[in-house]
């Protein structure tokens, strides 16, 4: 399985290399909105078009290092969405063999995370999840704002 390895603060995790990240890139200036949800950072122009920055600190209840410094914005394929880290290790094709299941471990937000590599020992999150799970949080909120 091929991983891009990541970190915010001093958590490191990865994503698993499909075809939903597009690219990563250096952070740039965002621009804020009032009122945007908690989860978004801003909005930024990448090559035409706009795209949502999302808190993945946030998201995953997790801080960012004090410092903004190499920070990176993964940029989601055919989403209009990216996502901030705090820094980009490397690219790492992980034997399958040192791939467990993420229920053989008991690690928060573990219904968004596709294995877990045991040498590293750190999860190997799914993008899919991490937005379904945007989604649902919107869902949820527009209908207690509703109600």
């Amino acid at each position: 399985m091929k991983v891009l390895k990541c970190a915010i603060g001093e958590t490191s995790f990865g994503f698993e290399l499909k075809r939903e990240i597009e690219e990563v890139i250096e952070a740039v200036e965002v621009r804020q909105f009032p009122g945007q949800k908690k989860q978004t950072v801003g909005f930024f122009n990448y090559r035409g078009r706009e795209i949502q920055l999302l808190d993945l600190a946030h998201i995953l209840k997790w801080k960012y290092s004090k410092e903004y410094v190499n920070r990176f914005i993964i940029v989601i394929r055919d989403k209009s969405f990216a996502f901030l880290v705090d820094h980009i290790d490397n690219i790492y094709d992980l034997p399958d063999e040192k791939l467990e299941d993420p229920s053989d471990h008991k690690l928060p937000n573990g219904e968004m995370i596709a294995k877990v590599y045991v040498e590293g020992s750190y999860p190997i999150y799914e993008i899919s999840k991490i937005l379904e799970k945007i989604k649902d949080g919107r869902k949820k909120h527009s209908k207690s704002k509703s109600a």
